[in-house]
């Protein structure tokens, strides 16, 4: 063989030969049995009104010119308790939910509006902030038993928790060396889009008992309720090799998003509804039907040696859709009400993680 191809091959075998015989990277969720992990959680959204329309009784109402914008801020504290281990996940864990409040804002200009509109600032707060729940695994049932750890409170608020905040479902699931790649299922970024489930964190605006807005929109930000359980689309990870952060080896894995979701928020809605006015004789809510549309990229750092997540950053863009039809009886009148509205706009989650 003649030196020029000699080293043509070995141009061509070298780059392969690296990666065969790169060490790979252990990215397991392994946290030791009884400790304790402290979650934070800053989850942003921005959405302005592209579109709106309505009809009553099956009829065109006239064109409405109306502005809206909605910004959620949502800041979630938790600290965890791994009381025991099976291979993949926690046995027993117990999380006290440390901190659980919304703010943000909502602003309407419409000319039809007293005062051509009107603009709200809303915090919201849980009745879980303060309280501790455990979550236990039921081998028969491959679902976790979810029970407040001291005492009692009201068990609706148990409902619909999920025990991962760990965002293992990002993972691997086998060894991998930098440049590597795996699908990830979309469904497993609801961990990351509503950390923790439904969490009741519940708005209000200032001085009133609710907030008092169109159908559907009492409940956004609650990602929990308006993605619902239905995705569709495709997820990927992909492994950066490690870096050191304040002294500790990390794994570095790039995520990529883009996913559908559609959702019937109807019950949710009625469960909020205020306090009907005098002239209302009657408000039935037929369907809320929200679609929502997510791309995104963003970074998780994984603790190598810790076996946990130790941060993620996560930003994306969000156009959402929401259908919605009600029955109304005023002054005697019943009739019929549908109203169309589609949004969009940005989200990003943070994720901090300190070991306790």
């Amino acid at each position: 063989m003649n030196r020029t191809r000699y080293l043509t091959l070995t141009a061509l075998i070298a780059p392969a030969l690296v990666a065969a015989l790169a060490p790979a990277d252990k990215v397991a969720f392994h946290p030791e049995a009884g400790s304790k992990l402290s979650r934070s959680f800053a989850v942003k959204s921005n959405f302005s009104l592209d579109d709106f329309s309505m009809s009553m009784d099956g009829k065109p109402a006239p064109a409405i010119e109306m502005e809206m914008d909605i910004s959620v801020n949502l800041d979630i504290g938790v600290t965890d308790q791994y009381v025991s281990l099976a291979a993949d996940r926690p046995k027993e864990l117990v999380r006290s939910f440390d901190k659980l409040a919304s703010g943000g804002s909502f602003s309407m200009q419409m000319a039809q509006m007293p005062g051509g509109g009107m603009e709200k600032s809303i915090t919201g707060s849980s009745e879980l902030e303060g309280k501790s729940v455990k979550f236990t695994w039921n081998e028969d049932d491959k679902k976790y038993d979810v029970a407040f750890k001291e005492g009692e409170g009201d068990s609706k608020l148990l409902e619909k928790l999920d025990e991962n905040m760990d965002v293992r479902g990002l993972l691997p699931g086998k060894e991998v060396s930098s440049g590597d790649t795996w699908d990830i299922p979309v469904k497993a970024f609801r961990e990351i889009l509503a950390p923790g489930g439904d969490l009741s964190i519940r708005p209000k605006a200032e001085g009133e008992e609710d907030v008092g807005m169109m159908p559907g929109m009492d409940n956004f930000g609650d990602m929990a309720s308006m993605l619902g359980d239905t995705f569709e689309g495709e997820a990927k990870g992909e492994y950066k090799g490690t870096r050191e952060v304040d002294g500790v080896t990390v794994g570095v894995i790039h995520l990529t998003l883009k996913m559908k979701s559609s959702n019937d928020m109807s019950e949710a809605v009625k469960k909020h509804m205020p306090d009907l006015p005098d002239e209302v004789s009657k408000f039935e809510i037929d369907h809320v039907d929200v679609d929502a549309d997510i791309e995104g990229e963003g970074t998780l750092l994984w603790n190598l040696a810790g076996g946990f997540a130790q941060s993620l950053e996560l930003t994306g863009k969000m156009k959402m859709a929401m259908d919605s039809g009600m029955s109304i009886g005023v002054q005697g009148r019943d009739m019929s009400m549908e109203q169309s509205m589609s949004m969009s706009g940005t989200l990003s989650n943070s994720m901090t993680v300190t070991k306790n």
